[in-house]
């Protein structure tokens, strides 16, 4: 007798026998919907904790902006993750990781719930203990999770002691103790994915009551024929559920405690887990160790699973998660990021097509890649899109490939083609598409990118069936091929306005460096004032998303406010929130210190909390490379200037010997390199180096060094601005006699060696480059305005204008010739008071002598001097002396 089934059987698979055929006809009916909505047929994307001190610590230091729980549920957001599966237990211990005491806490569920995610817990379930497990699930539920997940694996299998005959009975009894507990709620179990090597795991036990399967349908290492390929992977997997679902109708009904079980009602959705761990982890197909699993991989998974004609879930997969959430590198965060499972009303999902889901006019062959002699196959080219291809030699056009999409959302579509790899592949393939408002042909190089991807256009489609890609066979080589392999179209919204973040400002005495960010390429400008009235722009009119702008002539101490107007490309504005800074008082730039939770990082780079004398929280480390990997750090530069630049890490033993820090500066580009080994825990300079305002210069830290088997350590990043050299004393104005000496001097202070130039009407005077200037027997002519360039590394600073007043004396004379009661001639002068004058006496005209030199301090002044007898007439007269 044929027994009625509960729950509907999956579509039939390719060349299944005909007990398949059967089952399919008489499968009624789908999941239950659980607490919160919880659709087990449509989960979407879902992603796994293991430590959460890991995932919110830059999510393993490969997102910069997650550093805690909140900014986590963020980026789970941003990245269409719907869902996430925190570790609570292990069999029938708490687990704590290194986060807390327990891991999984009302705390952390109150925190996904304000930010509209799903938190499930999960047990890696060991079945020796099955009322400290139950405990487990209980505590979580109390804890406020949405759902709970047993990782069952190999520890229910025969071949642990604990288990043996009893996996069965024992896992009937932890689940359904769990289900009776909490009726509403979802559950699920995440097994071996290949039910035929593990035939005495309780899979019909578990899947009775549970709502889900999550399957690990990891890189099968053990499995080569597979080659790693997510698509023969999943393909796998479709097979041995296919086999196990046809197996439970043959299973009589059985009564357990007054239960009549149906074992068909073990068949649940199948949401299925990929392991997506970063190239550092040193995961190989091999098992282990070795080559890092190529990120495409995580593409292929999300792809293959919307794409797979023949899913043993109704209706096709619409769920998925990831393990683990700590090791996905940047790349497989953008590619689970760009992926689309699950039907909502704000996601227009990706449509994938694998090549049977196409029709075909004219004789093209398939190749099947894999499940070709039983599972695997010994076709070479192993990288198709699904489990097989097609091909044909050239021909006229009429032979076609048509993939015809469904389009549920009108509007703009990137359209993808992948080909296999084959050595007589043509290097100009048509793909005729045909869009809403044309037909084009784009010819696509087989030649080359095979395995992925590959970019044809951007072309609007409207809603339904009206257009298609065709590949066509009128290829020109005559010994080459076309392929048809898979087709992807990816919905492109209409762009917004830009969305303005890490709005930042970096306040001198009368300038600030402002920087921002945009999503798209956009230019912009800069309103600012000491209201938010907003007296005063600034514009940055290049089309880019990481923009830098100067504001100058501010006045030092001032607070002033500041916004962000950024424009797209499609003429929509985005206009910031109000910001505010403070200059700083005159004379004074602060320090720049920058923190590897703010530099930039290219490649993949460990994060770090041990060592004691690290800056901040933790910084980052990485072994020898070729230097293509490094942490950037861009400085916000409020004053074009001389800047010292210093580097903060924690030392080690194991740290190289000659890090290599480049410093990109205005006018060039040096590397310096640093002895990590000691000088730890403290600012150590690298140099002076001029920077100009704004984001231009930054500091590298790379991972070329030479030491073989040391890291290099990436921390913190200081700049110093060094001021340009102070004058203490300025240059005093004189006045002087015409004809006497004239002094200026100046001190001043700098950083380095002083040089100085003198000026005179500001021009500069030749060889007058000492910290004083005199102006030797001053005259009219050098009446005026002199001033000093102070000049170091640093820059140069001018004196204040100090006067040079030259003045011309009285008229003198000689009043009175006398000869006095000695017998000397006795002279009374007139003068001008306070100048010297010299006496100077010929008896020919032709040479005159000094006889005295007098100082004329009020006016008047007198000289009596022997008379030479021996001239028969000698000559005086009075000059100013110096």
């Amino acid at each position: 007798m044929f027994v009625p089934l509960k729950h509907r059987k999956a579509q039939s698979f390719l060349l299944l026998p005909l007990v398949l055929l059967l089952f399919a006809l008489a499968l009624p009916g789908r999941a239950q919907i659980r607490d919160g909505g919880i659709d087990p047929h449509n989960l979407g994307k879902g992603d796994w904790v293991y430590f959460m001190s890991d995932a919110t610590n830059k999510l393993g230091g490969n997102v910069a902006s997650v550093t805690n729980e909140n900014s986590l549920m963020l980026y789970y957001k941003s990245q269409g993750i719907r869902y996430f599966i925190v570790k609570a237990g292990t069999s029938d211990t708490f687990f704590n990781g290194t986060y807390g005491s327990p891991q999984f806490t009302a705390a952390l569920c109150n925190t996904a719930h304000a930010n509209g995610m799903l938190i499930f817990g999960y047990n890696r379930s060991y079945g020796s203990n099955i009322v400290g497990e139950i405990a487990i699930s209980d505590y979580v539920f109390n804890q406020g999770a949405d759902g709970f997940i047993w990782d069952a694996e190999s520890e229910w299998e025969s071949g642990s002691a604990w288990i043996g005959t009893t996996g069965p009975s024992k896992a009937w009894q932890l689940c359904s103790t769990v289900r009776s507990n909490w009726p509403n709620k979802f559950l699920a179990h995440s097994p071996f994915a290949i039910v035929s090597f593990h035939s005495s795991f309780p899979y019909k036990e578990f899947g009775y009551w549970c709502d889900a399967a999550m399957p690990q349908i990891y890189h099968f290492s053990s499995q080569v024929n597979l080659k790693g390929s997510m698509s023969a992977s999943i393909n796998w997997t479709d097979v041995n559920w296919n086999n196990w679902q046809n197996s439970l109708a043959g299973i009589p009904a059985t009564n357990i405690n007054g239960l009549m079980v149906y074992w068909t009602n073990s068949i649940k959705p199948l949401v299925p887990i990929n392991d997506v761990y970063g190239p550092a982890t040193g995961q190989s197909l091999a098992g282990g160790t070795g080559s890092p699993l190529p990120n495409k991989d995580v593409q292929e998974f999300i792809d293959y699973l919307a794409a797979d004609p023949n899913p043993v879930t109704t209706g096709g997969y619409k769920g998925a998660n990831f393990f683990r959430t700590d090791l996905h590198d940047t790349v497989q965060w953008a590619n689970i990021q760009q992926g689309t499972l699950g039907i909502y009303s704000n996601v227009v999902n990706n449509i994938v097509m694998d090549d049977p889901a196409s029709t075909k006019t004219g004789s093209w062959t398939s190749v099947r890649t894999f499940y070709n002699n039983g599972f695997f196959g010994g076709a070479v080219e192993t990288n198709s899109f699904g489990t097989n291809y097609l091909f044909k030699a050239q021909g006229t056009g009429a032979a076609y490939v048509q993939f015809t999409p469904n389009i549920q959302s009108a509007g703009q579509y990137d359209v993808y083609e992948w080909h296999v790899q084959k050595t007589n592949a043509s290097a100009s393939v048509p793909v005729v598409i045909n869009y809403n408002g044309g037909t084009i042909t784009v010819p696509a190089n087989q030649q080359v990118n095979s395995g992925i991807w590959n970019l044809l256009g951007r072309f609007s489609f409207a809603a339904g069936t009206s257009g298609n890609i065709r590949i066509s066979d009128a290829i020109p080589e005559s010994t080459a091929v076309a392929i048809a392999d898979g087709i992807k179209l990816v919905y492109a919204p209409p762009a917004g306005p830009p969305v303005i973040s890490a709005v930042s400002a970096t306040p001198a005495d009368v300038s600030a460096a402002i920087t921002w960010a945009t999503d798209v390429n956009s230019d912009s400008i800069v309103d600012y004032g000491t209201t938010t009235n907003y007296t005063d722009s600034a514009t940055n009119s290049a089309q880019v998303t990481s923009h830098g702008i100067s504001l100058a002539n501010l006045t030092p101490s001032t607070t002033y406010h500041y916004r962000v107007k950024s424009q797209g490309t499609n003429s929509t504005q985005a206009v910031s929130g109000d910001f505010n800074f403070t200059t700083t008082p005159l004379g004074v730039v602060g320090d720049i210190i920058i923190d590897n939770p703010n530099a930039n990082v290219v490649g993949a780079w460990s994060t770090g909390t041990s060592s004691a004398d690290k800056y901040g929280a933790d910084y980052l480390f990485r072994g020898q490379g070729a230097g293509a990997n490094y942490v950037q750090y861009v400085p916000a530069i409020p004053a074009t200037g001389l800047y010292q630049v210093f580097c903060w890490y924690p030392q080690g033993g194991n740290r190289t010997t000659n890090a290599p820090y480049q410093i990109d500066f205005n006018g060039g580009s040096q590397t310096i390199y640093v002895n990590q080994v000691g000088n730890g825990g403290k600012w150590n300079l690298l140099g002076q180096f001029n920077f100009v305002a704004g984001a231009s210069g930054d500091v590298k830290i790379t991972d070329g060094f030479p030491d073989a088997g040391k890291v290099v350590m990436a921390d913190a990043i200081k700049f110093s601005f060094v001021p340009p050299p102070s004058i203490t004393t300025q240059p005093a104005d004189l006045t002087v006699k015409a004809g006497s000496n004239a002094t200026f001097t100046v001190t001043a202070s700098g950083g380095s060696a002083l040089s100085y130039q003198w000026l005179f009407a500001g021009t500069n005077i030749g060889n007058a480059t000492a910290s004083n200037y005199t102006v030797v027997h001053a005259q009219a002519t050098n009446a005026g305005a002199y001033a000093v360039v102070v000049t170091d590394l640093a820059g140069s600073t001018t004196s204040s204008n100090a006067q040079l007043t030259v003045t011309q004396p009285l008229p003198s004379h000689i009043d009175q010739f006398t000869v006095n009661a000695l017998g000397q001639l006795q002279m009374n002068m007139t003068g001008d008071p306070g100048s010297t004058y010299v006496i100077e006496v010929t008896t020919n005209f032709a040479s005159w002598l000094p006889v005295a030199t007098n100082y004329n301090t009020n006016g008047t002044f007198q000289f009596a001097g022997n008379i030479n007898s021996n001239a028969p007439a000698s000559y005086y007269r009075l000059r100013l002396g110096p």
